[in-house]
């Protein structure tokens, strides 16, 4: 697929057996073009960047009902480039931050009906494990390695960010 924004574009007519080329002259040129052959522009979606709620909320409803559009096709590529548009919207706007280290833990405890003493087999004894849920003491990187490796904890989660 190739992106271009000519100021010209060569518009296909088809009439029968007769094909016609007709250049369409555009005054301002939309944001964007695609096409998917190199030679002639077959698929032509005008897209913009989704700048408000509006926009997004108006791209999620073209989705749900290019829901069923088949790959390849013109709804198929239309439904590709909206979903990039609201994926891009999203992690900008409404991006998840990852959990703190420590809740992440407890949660993952409850997920396995964990107990502190199992946790004291992993990260050490019981005056530890309340310092670590209680934040009084840090994750060491062996420790970090640990619960992803045993409890399946992503490292994003146990990592967390910098206050």
């Amino acid at each position: 697929m190739t992106i271009v924004t000519p100021s010209v574009i060569t518009v296909k007519h088809n009439t029968g057996a007769h094909t016609s080329c007709v250049p369409a002259k555009i005054a301002s040129p939309p944001p964007l073009f695609i096409h998917s052959n190199y030679g002639t522009i077959d698929t032509i979606m005008t897209i913009a960047p989704l700048k408000a709620a509006r926009d997004y909320e108006r791209a999620l409803h073209r989705i749900e009902r290019l829901m069923d559009a088949k790959p390849g096709t013109k709804t198929g590529d239309e439904l590709d480039v909206l979903t990039t548009l609201v994926e891009a919207y999203e992690a900008k706007h409404q991006a998840i931050c990852p959990p703190d280290p420590i809740e992440a833990i407890k949660f993952r405890m409850d997920q396995l009906g964990m107990t502190r003493k199992d946790l004291e087999v992993m990260l050490g004894g019981r005056g530890r494990i309340s310092e670590i849920l209680t934040k009084k003491r840090g994750l060491s990187l062996e420790m970090i390695r640990r619960l992803h490796r045993k409890l399946h904890i992503p490292l994003e989660s146990l990592v967390g960010t910098a206050a």
